[in-house]
């Protein structure tokens, strides 16, 4: 099993601190086929990084809300 996490945050000027969001991704791999531990830690890399990158979106648009730019 490999295990990645990230930690993202936005800054809200209008808020005393800042919204933080964490992304912990842990794959299994079972089946017939196994990548080798290279293989699977670029895999769960890449999707590490993706759910990052969602996770700074929604946190970037919870603070634009936080601060009335989005109704």
């Amino acid at each position: 099993m490999n295990r990645v996490t990230f930690i993202a945050h936005q800054h809200a000027p209008d808020l005393a601190s800042s919204v933080v969001g964490e992304v912990e991704v842990s794959l299994r791999f079972s089946g017939e086929v196994q990548p080798d531990s290279a293989q699977r830690m670029g895999l769960v890399n890449r999707v590490a990084a993706r759910l990052h990158e969602a996770l700074e979106s929604e946190l970037k648009l919870i603070a634009q809300e936080s601060k009335g730019e989005i109704p």
